[in-house]
């Protein structure tokens, strides 16, 4: 492993730490990226930042006490002598093999932690560790990269040969690995994402669904411990995004993959084992889909809906009906409209 610079290292490092965040702030010119724009976020203040809440506490559907939160701070997030803040000590771990779903509004900061996770932003202040590699270390980069794979939202931007045979295999060849490693590995990639079919397909003939297959087919052989995605299913069909989201739920559960998921689709979200909440550049709310989504109120606040399901029983609810308001799907609106005897 590449040696790391311990003066930004924190103190204590969990061995089950896959991704580490301490304090992340990352500054950027206006220029140079459009994660927030400034022009809808110059001199704003809102509230949000929510804080533990005893008196709002309800209980989830599993029994558990779920955790709420309100509060309000002051945001200064925005235009500062040219410059605008996207993250603002961000401090957050996620486990190895943990499937986290990272919520939040168009400018909220989400996309821009993601790209710190593979080393494509460095932390302005406050450190990134990938499995305890400093993301600001050049000489971790490399490593970095083959630990934390990213797919983007357009998958035709992510292809690069018109054989999907040749276009999964471009990766382990950059890495340098032997041919024999390379067809090992694409053979399996294909089979994970059960695209094997289509090996001798061209990429352009193929559904949103199933190029996005490909390109997470493209990151699994070269055989990272996490995968991160930015929103690969927005510009998918029902379909596809049912095909994507599968996939990586057989990955993360057969493979022990741990994935890092941005998202605007709450059903989707709520298949993590825990979600995140961005707001202006910082974590606001932070718990399991059943912690998160039964705050209907708080999660409108920041500019989110929440699942049909939960969004029905609370509409229910406010008209006198006593539903569980940490309802997620259908079945558990039906089982609770017309409970079994």
């Amino acid at each position: 492993m590449a040696a790391m610079n311990r003066n930004s290292i924190p103190d204590t490092i969990n061995e089950q730490d896959m991704i580490l965040a301490r304090n992340l702030t990352y500054i950027y010119k206006d220029e140079a990226d459009e994660e927030m724009k400034p022009e809808e976020t110059a001199g704003k203040k809102k509230e949000g930042f929510f804080e533990k809440s005893e008196d709002n506490a309800g209980e989830t559907a599993g029994g558990q006490s779920a955790e709420t939160f309100k509060g309000q701070f002051q945001e200064t997030s925005g235009k500062t002598n040219g410059e605008t803040t996207a993250l603002r000590g961000v401090n957050l771990s996620i486990s190895k093999g943990e499937f986290v779903a990272v919520l939040g509004t168009n400018g909220s900061g989400k996309s821009t932690f993601a790209r710190h996770i593979n080393a494509l932003h460095v932390p302005t202040e406050g450190v990134m560790l990938v499995e305890g590699m400093d993301t600001k270390e050049e000489a971790n980069v490399w490593l970095i990269r083959q630990k934390a794979g990213m797919i983007f939202q357009n998958p035709d931007n992510q292809m690069v040969a018109s054989i999907v045979e040749e276009d999964v295999a471009f990766g382990p060849e950059n890495l340098g690995m032997e041919p024999e490693k390379i067809r090992m590995n694409v053979k399996e990639a294909l089979e994970a994402v059960e695209m094997s079919a289509f090996r001798n397909a061209t990429p352009s003939k193929l559904s949103g669904g199933q190029k996005q297959r490909i390109a997470i087919a493209g990151i699994l052989a070269m055989r990272p411990e996490c995968i991160i995605l930015d929103e690969p299913t927005a510009m998918l069909d029902p379909r596809g995004r049912t095909e994507v989201v599968k996939t990586l739920q057989k990955l993360n559960q057969e493979e022990h993959m741990t994935v890092v998921y941005i998202t605007h689709y709450m059903e989707e979200a709520v298949l993590a084992d825990r979600v995140v909440v961005m707001d202006r550049g910082q974590v606001v709310m932070e718990g399991t889909p059943r912690e998160i989504f039964f705050q209907v109120e708080l999660m409108k606040q920041v500019g989110l809906d929440v699942p049909a399901m939960t969004e029905l029983a609370w509409r229910l609810n406010r008209q006198g009906m006593n539903l569980d308001p940490a309802i997620l799907t259908v079945e558990e609106m039906v089982n609770a409209l017309c409970p079994s005897n």
